[in-house]
């Protein structure tokens, strides 16, 4: 009798020892708390860390395309153009045709943007090789949001389709959400100027302004302006009075707008919308880094934030390149006095920006 009470108790002890190592619903429910926890502190962690390495890849690629415009410019004796309107076949095309390369208001779509001439110079001369420059580029999305024309270019040269797909990815931004189209927007811009302003209603930056003046209201079809691209406009070294530190050579300008469900910023497609070129203002509407999108795409139909403006996906600003190649991240807080001089090249109000 004894000998089984021992046995009895020694099998109920192992019972119980094997029980207790089991988890309960409680203790379950709190180690699921804890890794949670655990997990949304390390989730923004690793997002920061990602948007670390996506901003220095970006820095990366502006230093690249900064580099190319020099060697163009040690190649040319200047720098290319925002966009180039020469095409003597663009005759009678929309927005007034093309030919005449002093005419304030020759423009059309499917001018040449500066992308194309500077892919020799970036690793491109593959894809510059197939261009006929001779005929209009290609685009899939034309995104004119002021004159409503979507959809893509249908009058270019069949020859230039293809390769006005294939966008080397220098020209893109990490940050800048996925897209199908990948290879054919870019998401950088040239700088265009300060912009023009009603003569009438100057404010205090446009009247101590002595730089020179835009003759039109956007880049794509002025033949002078005071950035260093705009349409058929070949700005030297000497023309940057103000210093290649202090004047802006490229900002970003991505090619996913925020509530807007087109891509923008085609990769060597320029029309109406400016794509590709970035100004300070137009008239009194201001142009600061990343405009609010929610007031900018009600203007009408997204026009504002489609082409002109500069715009990226990092957060509280943007990234340039001065003249000079150094690339800088500028916030959005920055006043729109010193914003404004740092896209004119030659106003003698030179701009330091604290870093």
């Amino acid at each position: 009798m004894l000998r089984h009470n021992v046995s009895y108790r020694r099998r109920f002890a192992s019972k119980n020892k094997r029980r207790g190592h089991a988890f309960t619903l409680v203790e379950l429910l709190v180690v699921i708390a804890i890794i949670g926890i655990l997990v949304g502190l390390l989730l923004p962690a690793v997002q920061a860390a990602r948007e670390a390495a996506r901003r220095m890849q970006c820095q990366n690629n502006l230093k690249q395309i900064a580099l190319a415009f020099h060697n163009y410019e040690s190649t040319f004796k200047t720098f290319p153009a925002g966009n180039t309107a020469w095409n003597p076949n663009n005759r009678g095309a929309t927005r007034g045709g093309g030919g005449n390369p002093e005419g304030r208001h020759r423009w059309y779509n499917g001018m040449w943007g500066w992308a194309a001439f500077v892919l020799p110079h970036l690793e491109g001369q593959n894809v510059y090789n197939q261009f006929d420059f001779n005929q209009r580029p290609y685009t899939s999305e034309r995104n004119d949001t002021w004159f409503k024309e979507w959809g893509p270019e249908t009058a270019h040269g069949v020859i230039n389709e293809q390769p006005s797909q294939q966008m080397p990815p220098t020209f893109t931004c990490p940050s800048t959400p996925s897209q199908v189209r990948s290879g054919q927007f870019k998401d950088y811009a040239m700088n265009a100027g300060m912009g023009p302003y009603p003569a009438n209603r100057p404010d205090a930056v446009a009247q101590a302004f002595v730089g020179t003046r835009q003759n039109s209201c956007c880049a794509e079809r002025a033949t002078l302006a005071s950035g260093i691209g705009s349409k058929n406009k070949y700005v030297k070294m000497r023309d940057i009075t103000d210093g290649t530190s202090n004047t802006l050579l490229l900002l970003e300008q991505a090619s996913v707008i925020e509530f807007w469900d087109r891509p923008a910023n085609p990769f060597v497609w320029v029309n109406h919308n400016t794509q590709g070129l970035a100004q300070a203002l137009q008239g009194t509407r201001n142009y600061p880094p990343n405009p609010d999108p929610v007031i900018m795409t009600a203007r009408p139909g997204g026009w504002g934030l489609a082409g002109r403006c500069s715009w990226g996906w990092h957060t509280g600003g943007i990234q340039v390149a001065h003249v000079d190649g150094s690339v800088r991240f500028i916030t959005e807080a920055i006043a729109l006095p010193p914003w404004r001089r740092l896209h004119s090249r030659d106003d003698g109000q030179v701009t330091e920006i604290p870093d």
